[in-house]
């Protein structure tokens, strides 16, 4: 590419070099080319135009010859004056060597300005085409070096991912070795030493570690229930008809949202007294403590907000005295257990309550954001 584009400037080179010498060639000789014969110009041979005489300005033509004057007869005894004769002085024409067509006048009364040199005309045309051809190849190469760049990128950038996938692959292939390997090698050791001293103690060290994470479980709820605050939630239930009780929450915590009955322990109350007066307050409805079957235990945790985190316990009841009616605190409502209203409830509700609904049990923990409109983790499991 490169050989071609140095060829083609010094091609070009020499064509403007011709041309320029072409110029100069036919040119004057002081450089000026001369302009072009007018068409009503009349050429006239140097031999047979007369001569013109240059002191004569007149438009009368000079004779070729001087005329003779011839005397007039005198009578005799006619004393003759004294004549001079002067003859007219012929002078010389000048001589001519060559003779130029006469330009017409000019009409405009303007001055004729001599045609500007071509020698400065050609040198600058060629000079301007060698940058403009020498900057668009220029820039041409440019953008196929950045294209061949580009390409070059795209290929690296694919052979890169290809090596990162590989890596992964065999990595995570080690990884499932490893812990096969160590699978085996385990059960190998424990057919080796089973009945042996060392196989007592392999089977002791096994149930240590059991103990430890049951141990650890258990201070961890321990922890959870003297750290927060208990509340209760119940739900009014009718299996049979696939319907279940919930409450608008009209004031305090959870105003505007559909949910259970239910609230926090007062001093001294237990879980079930508490629940049984909060129905009554709430809905004036009374349900029995027997009656009241324990389905699920959710904590709650509320980021940079730790007054709202608390540990529900949650019932259901298909027992109840009275009729579910609206207070100062509640407005019940019943609603088909297929469609609840979950864009109106908390928003753990869609992740734990139709599991309770098909009659399964469960402990879950939710980890909010501090408004509590956003869950950042959750754990649940079914008991």
């Amino acid at each position: 590419m490169k050989n071609n584009i140095f060829i083609f400037l010094l091609l070009f080179f020499l064509f403007s070099f011709s041309l320029q010498t072409y110029a100069q060639n036919n040119g004057t000789a002081d450089g000026i080319t001369p302009p072009a014969s007018d068409p009503g110009t009349v050429m006239v041979p140097p031999e047979e135009k007369p001569l013109v005489d240059p002191v004569n300005t007149s438009s009368e033509p000079a004779p070729t010859s001087a005329p003779i004057s011839v005397p007039t007869p005198i009578p005799a005894g006619t004393v003759t004056p004294k004549t001079t004769i002067t003859r007219p002085s012929i002078t010389k024409p000048t001589e001519v060597t060559s003779v130029l067509p006469i330009a017409p006048e000019n009409n405009n009364n303007e001055s004729v300005k001599p045609p500007a040199s071509n020698n400065l005309i050609i040198p600058i045309a060629v000079g301007i085409g060698i940058l403009g051809i020498l900057g668009f190849f220029g820039l041409k190469l440019k953008k196929n070096k950045k294209q061949d760049e580009k390409k070059d990128d795209s290929k690296c950038l694919n052979l890169k991912k290809l090596m990162e996938d590989k890596l992964n692959e065999f990595t995570d292939l080690e990884s499932q070795l490893i812990s096969l390997a160590k699978k085996q090698a385990s059960k190998q050791i424990k057919n080796v030493i089973n009945d042996t001293k060392t196989g007592n103690l392999l089977i002791l060290i096994e149930n240590g570690k059991k103990e430890y994470e049951r141990l650890k479980k258990l201070y961890e709820k321990c922890m959870i229930d003297f750290s927060i605050q208990k509340t209760t939630l119940l739900f009014l239930y009718k299996p049979k008809e696939k319907k279940i009780l919930l409450a608008m929450k009209k004031r305090s915590f959870g105003n505007g949202k559909w949910n259970g009955v239910g609230g926090k322990l007062e001093k001294g109350e237990s879980i079930k007294g508490s629940l049984r007066r909060e129905t009554q307050e709430e809905i004036i409805v009374i349900v029995k403590e027997d009656d009241m079957i324990q389905v699920a235990t959710l904590d709650f945790f509320f980021k940079d907000n730790p007054g709202w985190n608390q540990q529900s316990h949650v019932f259901f009841t298909e027992k109840w005295e009275g009729e579910p009616a609206e207070t100062e605190e509640m407005r019940p409502m019943w609603y088909d257990t297929d469609s609840l209203p979950f864009d109106s409830m908390w928003i753990d509700d869609p992740n734990w309550l139709p599991l309770v609904l098909q009659g399964k049990k469960l402990n879950a923990t939710f980890n909010f954001n501090k408004t509590g409109d956003e869950i950042l983790e959750m754990k649940i499991e079914e008991i």
